[in-house]
């Protein structure tokens, strides 16, 4: 087992877009993040349990306390949405920590030079948190963890980093938005 000083692992990370076949216009984005958080030097999964805490929702994720599943949605009026592990995350003032949580955390991640870090555990890829919490919100196809096309570009560094760079932009623009 390998040590690890980040407090995240098992990331995956996709961008899809909805167009109009007709006119070819940008209808919505979506993108979606998927996380595992750990205490070590960071106390990441406490302070996420501390900031999900103080909100009236509860955002811990059904398929295992540690994944952090967020999908953000712009839509073609440039209107941008939430989801943490399933449920709507809405920019108010109980849910600013758990914003201002995952701001730092995609910004470390954005900034992380090791590129071990975004090795997945060989098992994730079979796991509820991952075909369940994560695939089932991206595509239908019930054999993803078979389709190692999908699982190759979700697991990219490259791809996750835009993932977590596109996401940290639209928390903090959501962050401005709400404190204007």
């Amino acid at each position: 087992m390998e040590t690890t000083f980040t407090g995240y692992k098992n990331m995956s990370g996709i961008t899809a877009s909805l167009y109009n076949q007709g006119t070819g216009q940008k209808l919505l984005t979506k993108r979606f993040f998927n996380v595992e958080v750990f205490d070590d030097t960071t106390k990441d999964l406490a302070n996420f349990q501390k900031a999900i805490g103080k909100s009236n929702e509860d955002y811990t994720n059904g398929y295992n306390s540690k994944f952090l599943n967020i999908l953000s949605t712009v839509d073609d009026s440039n209107n941008i949405n939430f989801e943490l592990n399933g449920k709507p995350l809405t920019a108010e003032t109980q849910n600013m920590g758990i914003f201002t949580y995952l701001a730092k955390l995609t910004e470390r991640i954005i900034n992380e030079k090791d590129l071990s870090k975004f090795r997945k555990d060989y098992h994730h890829i079979f796991s509820d948190e991952y075909t369940k919490g994560f695939c089932d919100k991206v595509t239908p196809d019930k054999n993803i963890t078979q389709n190692y096309s999908f699982v190759n570009t979700t697991s990219n560094i490259e791809i996750i980093k835009e993932s977590a760079r596109n996401l940290n932009k639209l928390i903090q623009r959501k962050m401005e938005e709400f404190f204007q």
